[in-house]
């Protein structure tokens, strides 16, 4: 008997190689290859965005979420090798830290993902307790391609900052809730919100003139990046580098003392004798290499204007609304402004959950 063609069961769908694989039956593979790249970055830039969360869990665990529509890839050889290298390209990864216990991960995503990263969202939490950022810098270095660094923050906004247009008078709860929403925007706009130049301020004063800092604004905070973790002095862009504290349990983490592909090899917890020469000349190489994709990412702000009534340890139920500001670190500009509603606002705390 004739063997029947081999077939694949994507979802629902049963399809056959074959067909899917002809150049004479697909329009789309008929394309140049320039042209079949411009669809697929479209396509995975802004109909299936992937993304990928990592949140830093004590004892060195990892709390992980993922958003990636790409069954249809595997329909055939083709089809995959032609669009999986631009889905890997348009990857947004997401990490988070602990609030009470803020710490760097341990835990990287695999070389073949981070060799390929180009957007990054660095998520702060807002803690009651108002601790800083994990003093150990972002490793830049591990992520070579980067182009994109996005630093997301939450920041409290008091209800009585706004007043009534016609009297003048504190607004309350009730007036700004009657209000459609672009009058609720042309309220915040008449209290001074958004103010650049407050996010800015609150973005670099949660830093504590630490990396993030430098990061975000590099004209004011022009003390080079290090390796090494961030000093406890608030004021320490003055100078003097970071300094080593054992006492920070959580912050121990270092570069392993091998190669990429080593650690890919054999194991993230690999370790190879190494002379001192070797490590030190491996402590230049990847320090260099931190400095230059540091210089080279563009970084962004997206700050959540939360309004609140009262600064009584506001809890989430007690939101009034919460306005989504871009900022562009370069020109200090607002890229986009928009009020968020209940739909964004759950989905945008499913990527910035803690572990």
């Amino acid at each position: 008997m004739p063997r029947e063609a081999p077939r694949r069961v994507v979802g629902s769908c049963a399809l056959d190689w074959t067909d899917v694989a002809s150049q004479s039956q697909s329009r789309l593979m008929a394309l140049p290859a320039e042209l079949r790249a411009k669809i697929w970055t479209s396509f995975f830039s802004h109909v299936a965005r992937p993304r990928l969360r990592y949140a830093c869990d004590l004892e060195w665990s990892l709390d992980t979420d993922s958003h990636f529509e790409i069954d249809w890839l595997y329909a055939s050889k083709r089809l995959y090798l032609d669009a999986w290298p631009v889905c890997l390209a348009q990857v947004r990864l997401d990490v988070v830290y602990i609030g009470h216990a803020p710490t760097q991960l341990a835990v990287l995503p695999p070389p073949i993902l981070r060799r390929e990263l180009r957007e990054i969202c660095f998520h702060c939490p807002v803690s009651v307790m108002e601790e800083r950022p994990p003093r150990r810098p972002f490793p830049f270095h591990r992520y070579p391609r980067l182009s994109t660094f996005r630093i997301a923050s939450n920041i409290l906004i008091l209800l009585d900052r706004f007043r009534c247009k016609e009297s003048n008078v504190p607004m309350t709860v009730e007036v700004y809730r009657a209000l459609s929403p672009p009058e609720r925007l042309a309220a915040w706009k008449d209290a001074g919100l958004p103010s650049v130049d407050e996010i800015m301020e609150h973005m670099t004063g949660m830093g504590k003139s630490g990396w993030l800092s430098r990061v975000v604004d590099p004209k004011n905070f022009t003390r080079p990046l290090v390796l090494t973790l961030d000093s406890d002095d608030d004021d320490d862009d003055e100078g003097g580098g970071g300094r080593e504290d054992s006492s920070e349990e959580w912050q121990g983490w270092t570069e392993p003392q091998c190669s990429e592909d080593e650690q890919e090899e054999k194991g993230l917890f690999y370790q190879a004798p190494r002379s001192a020469e070797w490590l030190a000349a491996k402590e230049a190489r990847d320090l260099e290499a931190f400095r230059r994709v540091a210089e080279q990412v563009h970084t962004l702000v997206e700050a959540e204007l939360t309004l609140f009534e009262r600064n009584v340890y506001p809890m989430p139920d007690d939101t009034l609304d919460t306005l989504f500001v871009l900022v562009d670190t370069r020109t200090r500009k607002i890229m986009e402004m928009r009020m968020l509603d209940a739909a964004e606002m759950e989905e945008r705390a499913r990527w910035a959950a803690q572990a």
